[in-house]
């Protein structure tokens, strides 16, 4: 298990740039100071430190919806009208994080390939049939295949 650290990026003002997660801030900065324009303004940066990625990343998603980032796209309602991850994704890297799983350990117990799984909890996609029954077996059944689904679609296909 690899810690991972939540950053927030602020401006002079305190206004908060971006949000971002990282198992190496020092490189991660460095990296946004070379491909970011925004960088130039960042005043403070501000580090929240977690087990794993996982978790991380469920806190990430939840504090770019709720904080609005200026800089941030993804997951940032106040920049794009895309759905944040679903509740059965935050849900699945909650469960991941507790039982100190990373993205490969996820990936050997349930069958699903590790890219897949790290995109899944990250909200870039949302899975098919098969990997939602792969995802309620290795978990038990508490990420359960009709949480992927909205509540209408649940009622139109039943």
């Amino acid at each position: 298990m690899t810690p991972c650290a939540l950053y927030r990026h602020y401006d002079a003002e305190g206004r908060l740039l971006y949000i971002g997660k990282t198992v190496n801030p020092r490189s991660r900065a460095s990296l946004h100071k070379i491909r970011s324009r925004w960088f130039r303004d960042v005043e403070r940066i501000e580090l929240q430190w977690f087990d794993d990625e996982a978790l991380a990343c469920a806190a990430e998603i939840s504090a770019i919806a709720d904080e609005k980032p200026i800089h941030n796209v993804h997951h940032n309602p106040a920049r794009i009208k895309v759905a944040t991850p679903s509740s059965a994704a935050i849900a699945l890297a909650e469960w991941m994080a507790g039982k100190g799983y990373g993205a490969k350990d996820f990936a050997s117990l349930s069958g699903i390939g590790a890219p897949t799984v790290k995109r899944v909890i990250e909200g870039k996609v949302n899975p098919n049939f098969r990997t939602t029954t792969k995802i309620e077996k290795a978990t038990d059944g508490h990420v359960p295949v009709t949480s992927w689904v909205s509540a209408y679609q649940y009622r139109v296909s039943t």
